[in-house]
């Protein structure tokens, strides 16, 4: 008898949660997915096979609250603010895609890639010199470059990358200061 009540007990714990999808819209060469539960506000969608998410969460006020809680009614929100809270969401998915769009679709799969290449090219250079890289900037008039102090070489400065560079004659700094100097 004990143990049955345990059981009893233990299915009493979950309970269900309702999801409500409140508008599939699609957007550039994607569908946004924009959904609510309970106090959230959600917005998902696929790019190049990545899944993109992130939510918000808005507090009703504390009559429909109540109201909810006691089951009189289907949702927390007043159509109002289901409104209010679908468009902020999104318009989150829509800025999201647009940054996307603007870094030339390139995703965090992209970005990961590009990381393990330039590892690839450290460790090799750290394998063949026996010395890890050591970079400095340098401002020469129109550019900036990275210089590597370990290896003497040269690199120009791109913006959000880290410097890397392949062996090259010693020579390629000579003559950038005396193209620059």
């Amino acid at each position: 008898m004990q143990g049955l009540r345990r059981k009893e007990r233990a299915e009493n714990i979950y309970t269900k949660m309702k999801i409500t999808i409140l508008r599939k819209m699609k957007y550039e060469d994607t569908f946004i997915y924009v959904m609510q539960f309970d106090k959230v506000f959600q917005y998902l969608f696929s790019w190049n096979g990545e899944i993109y998410q992130d939510n918000l969460t808005l507090e009703p006020s504390f009559l429909n609250n109540l109201k909810y809680q006691l089951g009189l009614r289907k949702s927390p929100f007043t159509i109002d603010e289901l409104e209010e809270g679908e468009k902020a969401v999104l318009s989150g998915a829509m800025l999201s895609i647009d940054k996307i769009i603007e870094n030339g679709g390139k995703t965090r799969q992209f970005a990961k890639k590009k990381e393990k290449q330039v590892a690839e090219i450290e460790q090799d250079i750290v394998d063949r010199s026996g010395q890890p890289c050591v970079w400095r900037a340098i401002d020469m008039t129109e550019c900036f470059y990275y210089e590597c102090l370990t290896h003497g070489m040269l690199v120009k400065m791109k913006d959000g990358e880290k410097p890397t560079h392949d062996f090259v004659s010693p020579m390629q700094l000579e003559d950038l200061s005396k193209h620059n100097g």
